[in-house]
């Protein structure tokens, strides 16, 4: 895009943050993060410096939940073990306790990402294809509903956008630690999924196989982290940009999201992080309805090509 970045203050009020495309006596033509591109009165702007590769733009965030979830990622043990060690620091602790805790630790999440803008940044590296995960399960869900579309759970329409994204990537950067930043986040979201229940908004889609050494209350906590990364006006911004088919209509000034964990069928599945992970989610539901629309566990297996999902609730 030609022009350079830079900040714009109508009459010397509203900040504007947009591309300068050209600039005239009379008008000033601009762009702004959404793609849309207009004409301004020259005499009534006040055009900031250059926004230099070194601006708060380019440091990412370390949200809270980001800073809970890094940490699990070094437990060891059986899956129980790991499940008792996260269960114990959810609810073995002084002050809010699971639902709240993790509730709070969201909403300050969301809070320190709405700043953040990578509006013109793809949501992953352009390269010609992006590395498989370990999981068999997960590669073969991705395939199916690349080739399907979407998944059908009721009157809920799950629709295949993108897998492995990043919404916090941003190139050139750094992370508020200091270092390089890679990928933003924790490795990437799953899934991207245009949910529809009575209207669309995002889906944050998490994968959990069998063969995982985690499980649903990990796969919650994981997704709660995107989903703080994702509801943010900035962020509705760049779906609407870099995925106007399925996103163009959402409401960037309400950012909602669904939040979605696909559970691969397995008769190993440790029932009690299960059924502690869908009581967590529903009380943490209630407690961020502003944010998030629903929850929902999905038990997942495959019927030829076909993706056949059941909801799971809590007992």
């Amino acid at each position: 895009m030609a022009g350079k970045r830079k900040g714009i203050y109508f009459d010397g009020q509203d900040r504007v943050s947009c591309h300068v495309k050209k600039v005239g006596t009379n008008k000033t033509r601009i762009v702004l993060d959404d793609g849309t591109e207009i004409l301004v009165d020259s005499k009534s702007i006040t055009v900031e410096k250059e926004v230099s590769k070194d601006a708060p733009e380019r440091m990412i965030p370390t949200i809270p939940l980001e800073a809970f979830y890094r940490p699990l990622r070094e437990l060891t043990g059986t899956k129980q073990a790991q499940f008792q060690d996260l269960h114990d620091l959810l609810n073995k602790r002084h002050g809010p306790k699971g639902a709240l805790f993790l509730a709070e630790l969201f909403c300050r999440s969301v809070r320190h990402s709405e700043f953040y803008s990578n509006t013109s940044e793809t949501f992953y590296p352009a390269r010609k294809g992006r590395v498989a995960t370990e999981s068999p399960f997960a590669d073969d869900l991705v395939a199916k509903l690349r080739h399907n579309k979407a998944i059908h759970v009721g009157n809920h329409k799950l629709e295949f956008v993108d897998y492995e994204i990043f919404p916090f990537r941003t190139t050139l950067s750094c992370g508020e630690s200091g270092q390089p930043a890679t990928h933003a986040g924790s490795g990437g979201m799953d899934l991207l999924l245009a949910s529809d229940m009575n209207g669309v908004l995002p889906g944050v889609g998490e994968v959990k196989a069998a063969t995982e050494q985690v499980g649903p209350t990990f796969a919650l906590v994981q997704s709660l982290m995107y989903s703080a990364q994702l509801a943010t006006r900035n962020q509705f911004l760049r779906l609407k940009k870099h995925y106007p088919e399925s996103f163009g209509a959402i409401n960037a000034d309400q950012p909602r999201v669904d939040v979605l964990v696909l559970l691969e069928v397995d008769r190993g599945l440790n029932p009690q992080d299960l059924q502690h992970a869908l009581s967590l989610a529903d009380e943490v539901g209630k407690c961020l309805s502003a944010y998030i629309r629903h929850i929902a566990f999905l038990s997942c297996r495959f019927v030829g090509d076909a993706i056949s999902c059941e909801v799971l609730k809590p007992e």
